[in-house]
């Protein structure tokens, strides 16, 4: 995986903050989602 390529999904959000955290340069959290899962 590049350093600078986006991310999405549950699960790997979940394993790129496990096992890359350094490497994470922002976050987005979509407030609309009603399912809790964030």
């Amino acid at each position: 995986m590049s350093e600078r390529a986006p991310v999405s999904g549950i699960n790997s959000v979940r394993a790129a903050l496990k096992f890359g955290a350094a490497g994470v340069a922002a976050l987005w959290l979509d407030r609309r989602r009603r399912d809790k899962r964030l």
